[in-house]
């Protein structure tokens, strides 16, 4: 078995070059920088109590799959896809029941803790680093026709002070389906689809509408 202090030095290695690699953006994958930092701590947990002879060498290995297992589960919330995928790595149902309990009492502790999938977590950075609004719930989408005469019409999307908590996703002009950047121009007859949050979304239409319908008719 390898020693505590060169388990210990990989595991600190292995864990700042996820950091590192995760904040440059340059992130090269989530399996086996979990899964290995899973083995190491279930290593390093095994060295420790067959070094205090309170476990047995045979089952230092069992305590690495189950680390592995409850770290991945922890880390992405997804504990069936975290037995199932430990299972056919280790290629046995030996330990399935005892794997399966170790992911139940992973994914219980990170929720109680209010512990945020590793995905969700990222997106939300993401959002936040570019500025982008964040939708926390149920969302739904709306369609607003543009008329002649509106407010938008031959306006650049970057121009228009659009309600809060909505996105808009698409414009659909005739057959063809644009995704919009700041520079797009709205035309007459474009179909707005929007992403909305639900809790808001009678009050949002209601503003979209005003942008969009014929401004004699906006009053």
């Amino acid at each position: 078995m390898p020693s505590l202090t060169f388990l210990l030095i990989l595991l600190v290695v292995r864990f700042v070059f996820a950091m590192i690699s995760y904040g440059a953006g340059v992130a090269g994958g989530f399996f086996m920088p979990i899964l290995a930092v899973g083995a190491l701590i279930g290593a390093i947990v095994g060295n420790v109590l067959y070094s205090a002879h309170l476990l047995d060498f045979s089952f230092v290995n069992n305590l690495i799959i189950f680390s592995m297992a409850a770290y991945f589960a922890g880390i992405s919330k997804a504990p069936f896809t975290a037995i199932m995928l430990i299972t056919e790595l280790v290629g046995s149902m030996r330990n399935f029941m005892p794997l399966a309990f170790v992911v139940l009492v992973a994914y219980l502790v990170v929720d109680l803790t209010n512990g945020a999938p590793i995905y969700e977590s990222l997106a939300e950075r993401l959002a936040t680093f570019k500025q982008l609004p964040i939708f926390k719930g149920r969302n739904e989408q709306i369609q607003i026709p543009v008329y002649a005469q509106s407010l938008v019409e031959d306006q650049q999307v970057r121009r228009i002070e659009w309600p809060k908590d909505s996105i808009l996703a698409t414009i659909r002009r005739g057959s063809h389906e644009i995704v919009p950047s700041g520079d797009t121009l709205i035309i007459a007859g474009d179909l707005l689809i929007f992403t909305v949050f639900s809790d808001n979304s009678g009050k949002i239409r209601t503003k979209l509408i005003a942008l969009t319908q014929l401004l004699t008719e906006n009053g």
